[in-house]
Order: structure tokens, then sequence, then C-alpha cells
């Protein structure tokens, strides 16, 4: 669609997006980075959950690490999938102990 067009469509009403994407994107930043592996937090959309939580017109996304998978519904804080132990370094995994010499 022409963007002329949709910003003349638009015109004269209220922007309520922008103040709520702004609120939105930094209570994901909040989450800061995985609580398993200390991965990075990326946003992953899913038409199930997306929307209902509450009365805002945006969806929400859920959170998957980008290292090992895990996966947060960041509302609710329940773990949706627990990832893959098998991508997570040794040195940094809370289930292996590092060798001690």
């Amino acid at each position: 669609m022409d963007p002329r067009l949709v910003l003349k469509a638009i015109e004269g009403y209220d922007d309520a997006l922008s103040g709520e994407a702004a609120k939105q994107e930094a209570f994901y930043r909040a989450k800061g980075k995985c609580p398993r592996c200390e991965g990075t937090l990326a946003k992953e959309f899913d038409v199930r959950t997306a929307f209902g939580h509450d009365d805002s017109v945006l969806p929400h996304a859920l959170l998957r690490c980008t290292r090992c998978g895990f996966l947060l519904e960041p509302f609710s804080n329940v773990v949706v999938d627990g990832g893959d132990a098998s991508k997570i370094p040794v040195e940094i995994s809370p289930l292996v102990l590092p060798d001690s010499e």
C-alpha cells in the first residue's frame, strides 16, 4: 500500500500504539538474559498466546533464548520450553561443575 495513502487515512487520529509499544519493549528488555544460560532473549510471536493477557492492542511475544532455546511467557513467567541443555557451555551450566584441578 502506498505510504502516502496510509498517512492520509490516519490523519487526525491519535497515535495509540507508539507509547504502548515503547512500554512493551522496555518490559521485554527488563527481562534481561536467559535464566538458564545467560544467552540473549529474542521475541517470538505465537498466535495462540499473542492476545488475551490484558487490554493491550499490541500482540504479546514469548521470549526465546538464542543460545539454548529456553522459551518463556514473560507476562506470567511460565516456562514453555526448557530448551536444550547440550547448547549450554559447560563452564556456565548450573548443573555441571567444572573440574577442580
